[in-house]
């Protein structure tokens, strides 16, 4: 694992589908110095086969990262294709990604490599790295967007556990604004309001920025409902982050919030109704004849309830 760390090659291996013991992950990839990637279903769960954490050499997190590993559409002896299960359907996943984050810059480091892929990696299960995700399932975007803005820079995103603001209670809808690597300094990051509802008379006015302190990776941004006495539908507030040369925006860099009105808006209510009056007569042009008054398709000219509403039609 050094000589290829030191050769410059990516050591990127399967974790084993050993699962789901503890401390299941096998050789080469419980390795500390090996990137071992562990296997997810459709679902973004880890697959029940996927082995785990932790290392046996020195009790490190195992596996680094996880990519989806089901059902993964695979090349078969004798020019077919094969869907297959397996971590080794999803170490791929990790060397394509690496294939293309050095295709946008050649030179960065393993190390570097690893980085990129761990900070844009989604985080699944319990938060933080565990010894089932990883630091979570790839995600190739994220890690590019890291890369394009500089390995150094933080990756900033935006979430909410329940983006629901009552007029009930005028209760809080919490957004929490997440920014990856160094927390030594405090990183302030902007952002812009739009949506349906209308700031200072549905919630509470945003001042358009928010402080992440030092020491910390995250910080809230809460949206309050104000009730009102207007009948109204819901609506929604969405709230953007903007760019910045510090920082480097992820996938999820916007997050709407929906107010929940108390008031009902009155039923629709129909005060008349008016048909308009039949104009002109039916025809006939040369041979061919034209829809009658009241015919139904298919229905003989000779019908005798046919000529009960031709009479009925002239009568009017």
């Amino acid at each position: 694992m050094h000589a290829l760390r030191a050769a410059g090659i990516f050591p990127a291996f399967a974790a084993g589908n050993d699962g789901p013991d503890d401390g299941s992950v096998r050789s080469p990839g419980n390795d500390p110095e090996s990137f071992a990637t562990g296997a997810t279903d459709f679902f973004d769960d880890v697959a029940f086969f996927s082995a785990r954490g932790p290392s046996p050499c020195d009790g490190s997190i195992k596996p680094d990262v996880s990519a989806p590993g089901v059902s993964i559409l695979s090349a078969f002896p004798g020019g077919d294709y094969f869907p297959a299960d397996g971590t080794s359907m999803a170490a791929p996943h990790v060397s394509g990604a690496v294939a293309v984050l050095r295709s946008i810059n050649p030179a960065l480091t393993v190390e570097e490599l690893e980085r990129a892929l761990v900070l844009g990696a989604v985080d699944l299960g319990a938060t933080g790295p565990d010894d089932s995700f990883g630091a979570g399932r790839l995600d190739l975007y994220q890690s590019a967007q890291i890369v394009l803005g500089g390995i150094d820079r933080p990756l900033v995103t935006i979430g909410a556990a329940n983006p629901v603001a009552m007029e009930v209670g005028q209760t809080t809808a919490t957004l929490t604004v997440r920014r990856s690597g160094p927390t030594d300094a405090s990183l302030t990051v902007k952002y812009a309001v739009s949506g349906t509802a209308t700031p200072g008379s549905d919630y509470v006015l945003l001042t358009g920025s928010v402080t992440i302190p030092a020491g910390s990776a995250t910080a809230t941004i809460g949206v309050t409902a104000i009730d009102d006495t207007l009948p109204e539908p819901d609506e929604t507030v969405i709230v953007t982050l903007s760019r910045d040369p510090s920082t480097s925006l992820g996938r999820r860099a916007a997050r709407r919030v929906t107010i929940v009105s108390d008031e009902v808006p009155p039923d629709l209510i129909v005060a008349a109704i008016s048909a308009p009056s039949m104009v002109g007569s039916p025809r006939l042009h040369g041979n061919r004849h034209h829809e009658q008054p009241g015919r139904r398709c298919g229905q003989r000219l000779d019908d005798p309830l046919l000529s009960l509403e031709r009479r009925s039609v002239r009568r009017r």
